[in-house]
Protein backbone atom coordinates (compact mmCIF):
# COMPACT_ATOMS: atom_id res chain seq x y z
CA UNK A 1 0.00 0.00 0.00
CA UNK A 2 2.67 2.72 0.67
CA UNK A 3 4.59 1.59 -2.55
CA UNK A 4 1.31 2.37 -4.52
CA UNK A 5 0.97 5.68 -2.23
CA UNK A 6 4.89 6.81 -3.29
CA UNK A 7 4.01 6.05 -6.84
CA UNK A 8 0.81 8.19 -6.73
CA UNK A 9 2.62 11.07 -5.22
CA UNK A 10 5.94 10.94 -7.38
CA UNK A 11 3.13 11.16 -10.66
CA UNK A 12 1.27 13.97 -8.95
CA UNK A 13 4.79 15.78 -8.60
CA UNK A 14 5.32 15.38 -11.81
CA UNK A 15 1.58 16.34 -13.00
CA UNK A 16 2.28 19.75 -10.59
CA UNK A 17 5.57 20.15 -12.32
CA UNK A 18 4.02 19.91 -16.07
CA UNK A 19 1.47 22.01 -15.30
CA UNK A 20 2.99 24.45 -13.64
CA UNK A 21 5.17 25.17 -16.93
CA UNK A 22 2.30 25.43 -19.22
CA UNK A 23 0.59 27.95 -16.83
CA UNK A 24 3.79 29.97 -16.29
CA UNK A 25 4.60 29.92 -20.18
CA UNK A 26 0.95 30.84 -20.94
CA UNK A 27 0.87 33.48 -18.75
CA UNK A 28 1.11 37.05 -20.23
CA UNK A 29 1.48 39.00 -16.85
CA UNK A 30 4.22 39.19 -14.65
CA UNK A 31 2.11 38.21 -11.76
CA UNK A 32 0.54 35.78 -13.06
CA UNK A 33 3.73 33.82 -13.68
CA UNK A 34 5.01 34.56 -10.20
CA UNK A 35 1.79 33.22 -9.28
CA UNK A 36 1.95 30.07 -11.18
CA UNK A 37 5.65 29.28 -9.57
CA UNK A 38 4.52 30.19 -5.89
CA UNK A 39 1.59 27.78 -5.81
CA UNK A 40 3.67 25.13 -7.95
CA UNK A 41 6.78 25.05 -5.98
CA UNK A 42 4.10 24.86 -2.57
CA UNK A 43 1.77 21.99 -3.78
CA UNK A 44 4.97 20.42 -4.73
CA UNK A 45 6.36 21.07 -1.28
CA UNK A 46 3.29 19.40 0.76
CA UNK A 47 3.65 16.67 -1.46
CA UNK A 48 7.25 16.18 -0.62
CA UNK A 49 6.45 16.32 3.08
CA UNK A 50 3.69 13.48 2.51
CA UNK A 51 6.13 11.58 0.74
CA UNK A 52 8.49 11.89 3.30
CA UNK A 53 6.21 10.83 5.99
CA UNK A 54 5.08 7.71 4.43
CA UNK A 55 7.16 5.37 5.24
CA UNK A 56 7.63 6.06 8.37
CA UNK A 57 5.39 8.29 10.36
CA UNK A 58 7.63 11.50 13.01
CA UNK A 59 6.41 11.86 15.98
CA UNK A 60 7.04 15.41 15.97
CA UNK A 61 8.63 17.90 13.96
CA UNK A 62 12.34 17.40 15.62
CA UNK A 63 11.92 13.65 14.26
CA UNK A 64 10.88 14.45 11.11
CA UNK A 65 14.31 16.80 10.82
CA UNK A 66 16.37 13.48 11.73
CA UNK A 67 14.71 11.32 9.40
Amino acid sequence: MVKALKVLVVVLMVVTWLTTGVVFFLSSNYWGRIAALGSGITVNIVLAVGYSCLGQRPGSLRDWFKM
